[in-house]
């Protein structure tokens, strides 16, 4: 592969390889086993072969452990089969806890980050499933070489004798911190980008010349290698089709079109065809996808606009770095770096273009356009063309993606190297000459010092273990002394602020004791009352943020439990509310009492929430989006309690965000939380309809009423208020800031 270089080109690629391998390193021991994407799942259909199981079933199910990953082509997970081979992992079960409480993809999430509860993998390198697990993440850390090596010789082979192109394009995959978090997972992504990076090498050598057949075999094998990875890669199939079709046309032989598809394809489907034939003859889908969708239903409406600019903006946060379960985040101006050296490059390759365009045609010659760029220009047409077009295949593959899912970076991975090589020919396009070894230096040192910055300022904050509380911050405290089930004892609680307004965020600090080393996972909760007797807010979650279960404690260990609850805009206002802690046994959910009082709450004290007024004063201010239609900015309510018989009026304020062009209808109605059963439904007092669309300006507040009388029959219960429009022609519910059925204005209780 790397054949074509001389030995001083090569030289600096080796230690890029030793510097990705070393970061690599490094990544893996700092993220905890199971903190990336689906890692868990990955693993858990190593562990069904190594079970003996065989191939799981051709339809993913949700009673397989590997879920949807059962749709997998089985590539990786073979592999992955045979290097555990001499491993025991008889105990996965006790390694791979899931965290109930996981704040999975939930960006801005303070806690429980952690997606399954960690203790028996801390240790280094481990036994049985956890040491099994670091061979998995070593062999997916040599695939990403793979892949950076690839990119080297991919980028020598578009640009030869350009060391500065490859060398920049190896450093921009191998310091990429999303690049290396992946690549330090036990993922099946890993060897389909490095397959497909081989692929792409493969083919771009075959437009620089006629194909062999050595070419057309390891061709044939790496298109296999990566349809039997992941069905992603099988764009590869008609881009190659393609191609090969293009050169026999321009030789005009038949002979060379069959033998080289023959070769290139049949080999191809030597590899991988057996695959995709048995999900054919066992489901009836042989591309093995409509399993997937039965077990993961695609959304049945098109995205708006505005969820594609949601969802692209984090496509583009987690290209370049966004861990754990796309919860993690690395501080905002690490994007602002990122963003700016993809602004450079873009300018740069696409003043790339238009040189490599002109110079190609005879306009531009070496003299009058400078060294620097008539050199840039030199790649071959048909091999940059190749890169353009895959990087589109691969763009357009996962913007349709998104039409049924959230997307992720890595999704665009599989382009990664054509990518890289873009970008370092836009970047060498504006370097001058005699700085380009100076800049390209510098460039690849901040790349590879960001890279290895970045997960401590993020993933290692994500999962720490909390420092023991010091005697002057538990004086500080409020004294609680309770104990729970005979074994922790709560000694104090710090509360900050007890003033606040809905939206705002109190920090709630337990200053916990271990009278017991208590062998089992207690999880706390915390609930805010108020004074109708109402829970404005729950949040349940293991101790610490959920990184220190309580069967981790030591007997007699102190441990500080921080939490941070964040009022729902939807809180009642004025009020004086209780703040009250429980705990549960995380194994069955049974609550423990506490002592000396023998309650199963415990009253931390009061917060007062004073209410906020928003422009025009409207009360409780709200921003529920309607689809880009209506906005509710406010709402009142006469009462949060009431009886069976009673009328509760509503108030909503609304202002339309662009000129509607029907009328539209709104629901009012209270839903049991538990079950979401209706306890009654409203219509607006004058109409069925937001009135006339002719009658809306944008812009311009509206207020309406809408009066909800209870049945004399109605359940005695809390009930959620929840608003909702339908479009009056085609009953259409328009989505709540994107995702949500309904705005939800707090709950009622009937008595």
């Amino acid at each position: 592969m790397l054949a074509q270089q001389s030995p001083a080109a090569r030289r600096p690629l080796i230690l890029i390889l030793t510097a990705f391998l070393l970061l690599g390193l490094v990544t893996s021991s700092i993220n905890p086993l199971f903190e990336s994407p689906d890692e868990d799942l990955h693993f858990q259909y190593v562990r069904w072969l190594r079970q003996g199981y065989g191939l799981p079933p051709a339809q993913a199910a949700a009673d397989l452990p590997m879920r949807q990953i059962a749709a997998q082509p089985p590539l990786y997970y073979l592999l992955a089969h045979w290097l555990t081979l001499p491993i025991d992992i008889s105990d996965a079960d006790q390694v791979i806890r899931p965290n109930p409480y996981a704040s999975s993809d939930q960006v801005g999430s303070t806690a429980n980050l952690n997606h399954v509860i960690h203790g028996a993998d801390a240790t280094w390198p481990g036994r049985g499933a956890v040491l099994a697990m670091r061979v998995l993440r070593l062999f997916s850390l040599l695939l990403g070489a793979v892949t950076v090596a690839g990119t080297f010789a991919l980028a020598w082979q578009v640009f030869p004798n350009q060391p500065s192109i490859a060398h920049l394009a190896a450093l921009f995959v191998a310091g990429n911190p999303q690049f290396i978090f992946i690549s330090t997972s036990v993922n099946n992504d890993n060897l389909v980008i490095a397959a497909t990076t081989l692929t792409l090498l493969l083919l771009a050598r075959t437009l620089n010349r006629p194909p062999t057949t050595r070419r057309l075999v390891m061709l044939g094998l790496a298109l296999g290698l990566a349809t039997l990875t992941k069905q992603n890669a099988l764009p590869l199939l008609p881009l190659t089709f393609i191609i090969l079709t293009a050169f026999a046309l321009v030789e005009r032989s038949w002979g060379y079109f069959w033998r080289w598809h023959g070769i290139t394809f049949g080999l191809a489907f030597l590899v991988a065809g057996w695959w995709y034939v048995r999900n054919l003859l066992l489901s009836g889908n042989v591309f093995g996808l409509r399993s997937l969708f039965d077990l993961l239903p695609p959304r049945p409406d098109w995205p708006s606009w505005s969820e594609f600019a949601m969802h692209g903006a984090r496509a583009w946060r987690s290209f370049w770095a966004l861990f754990g379960w796309l919860n993690v985040p690395p501080p905002a101006w690490v994007y602002v770096v990122y963003n700016i050296l993809a602004i450079i490059g873009a300018i740069g390759c696409l003043g790339a273009l238009i040189v490599w365009w002109r110079f190609n045609r005879g306009r531009l010659n070496e003299h009058t356009a400078g060294e620097h760029l008539a050199r840039a220009a030199r790649g071959s047409s048909l091999q940059l063309w190749l890169l353009i077009i895959w990087c589109a295949i691969v763009f357009v593959s996962v913007w349709g993606w998104t039409t049924l899912y959230p997307p992720q970076g890595r999704y665009l991975f599989p382009a990664l190297a054509a990518f890289a090589v873009l970008w370092a020919a836009g970047v060498n396009t504006l370097t001058p000459f005699v700085w380009r070894h100076r800049v390209g230096l510098w460039l690849g040192a901040g790349l590879m010092t960001l890279a290895l910055i970045i997960p401590w300022l993020s993933i290692v904050p994500a999962y720490a273990v909390p420092a023991a509380p010091t005697p002057a911050a538990v004086a500080a405290a409020s004294a609680v002394e309770t104990t729970f089930d005979q074994t922790l004892r709560l000694r104090a609680v710090a509360v900050t602020p007890n003033d606040l307004t809905p939206g705002q965020t109190v920090a709630v600090t337990l200053f916990w004791q271990a009278l017991t080393a208590p062998g089992a996972d207690y999880s706390i909760s915390l609930t805010i009352v108020d004074d109708a007797g109402l829970v404005i807010l729950r949040q349940d979650s293991f101790p610490a943020r959920g990184n220190y279960v309580t069967s981790r404690w030591r007997a007699g260990e102190q441990v500080r439990d921080e939490h941070l609850l964040t009022l729902p805009l939807s809180a009642p206002a004025p009020c004086v509310c209780r703040l009250v802690v429980s705990v549960t046994r995380a194994a069955d959910g049974t609550p423990v009492s506490a002592s000396p009082a023998t309650l199963f709450q415990v009253s931390l004290g009061d917060l007062r929430i004073h209410p906020r007024l928003g422009l025009a004063g409207i009360p409780n201010p709200v921003a529920w989006n309607f689809d880009d239609q209506i906005e509710l900015v406010g709402y009142d309510v006469n009462r949060r309690s009431l009886a069976p018989g009673q009328t509760l009026d509503l108030a909503l304020f609304w202002r339309p965000l662009q000129r509607l062009r029907t009328d539209y209808v709104v629901v009012t109605s209270l839903h049991a939380p538990a079950n979401g059963a209706a306890a009654v439904d409203a219509e607006p007092i004058s109409t069925t309809n937001v009135t006339p669309a002719q009658d809306w300006q944008v812009g311009r507040l509206r207020e309406e009423h809408y009066r909800l009388t209870m049945p004399a029959n109605a359940a005695i219960g809390e009930y959620d208020i929840l608003v909702s429009i339908f479009d009056s022609s085609t009953q259409f519910q328009l989505p709540v800031n994107l995702t949500a059925k309904a705005a939800m204005l707090g709950r009622v209780q009937i008595r």
